[in-house]
């Protein structure tokens, strides 16, 4: 959980700021935020990797929050091997996810 609040302060703080909200998401592992996208309904999809949630060896996990950074719902997808979420690519319609 540690390694999340850093990389949003860090990296994402400006987009996060903007907003005026700063939020804390994940539990007692290492849950990672590789990067961050705004959702066509003004929220955010955070895309990354979990060891709290999943299938072990860490998952792909996605957050998404709406615009005041409260979460709506968040997802995990790999098997017993290493997954995780890289980027994503939002068009009218869907997000693509990448991924390892």
């Amino acid at each position: 959980m540690e390694k999340i609040i850093i990389i949003i302060i860090s990296i994402y703080s400006f987009i996060l700021a903007e907003k005026g909200w700063i939020k804390t998401y994940g539990s007692d592992e290492k849950d990672f935020a590789n990067s961050i996208i705004e959702t066509n309904d003004g929220g955010k999809l955070l895309i990354g990797y979990t060891n709290s949630f999943g299938n072990g060896g860490g998952d792909i996990w996605l957050v998404k929050t709406n615009s005041n950074g409260g979460e709506e719902w968040n997802q995990f997808y790999g098997g017993s091997q290493l997954d995780i979420g890289l980027k994503g690519i939002q068009n009218e319609n869907t997000i693509t996810i990448l991924s390892n």
